[in-house]
């Protein structure tokens, strides 16, 4: 189980980076490694898979209480979401200084 969902997420990731690199980043190719390089750094889809596999595993496989009621997806999916969309704001963070210091240093080089 784990194995599938990591190679599904690993699949997803591959086709994200792709439509970031060459649809998103600009026609600069310095900008299209760069994007991949941080994109890449970090399996977050991977590592997301992992703790949801995590979590299903223990949901329905160590759980006794099967009570159809207690679906428990908040349990497996909630930590996969907050470490993904802090990933996403840190790079769009880091995007946005990076954007604003050049910016910053166009004008000021533009001024002199």
């Amino acid at each position: 189980l784990t194995t599938a969902m990591i190679s599904c997420a690993v699949g997803l990731a591959c086709a994200e980076n792709f439509i970031y690199v060459f649809f998103l980043s600009g026609s600069n190719t310095q900008d299209e490694l760069t994007m991949l390089v941080f994109r890449s750094i970090f399996p977050v889809h991977a590592l997301c898979a992992a703790m949801q596999s995590v979590g299903i595993i223990k949901k329905f496989l160590e759980e006794t209480d099967q009570s159809p009621l207690r679906i428990g997806v908040g349990k497996i999916v909630l930590p996969a979401i907050m470490l993904h969309g802090t990933f996403d704001s840190v790079l769009m963070i880091v995007n946005s200084i990076v954007d604003f210091a050049e910016e910053n240093a166009e004008n000021q080089g533009g001024d002199q």
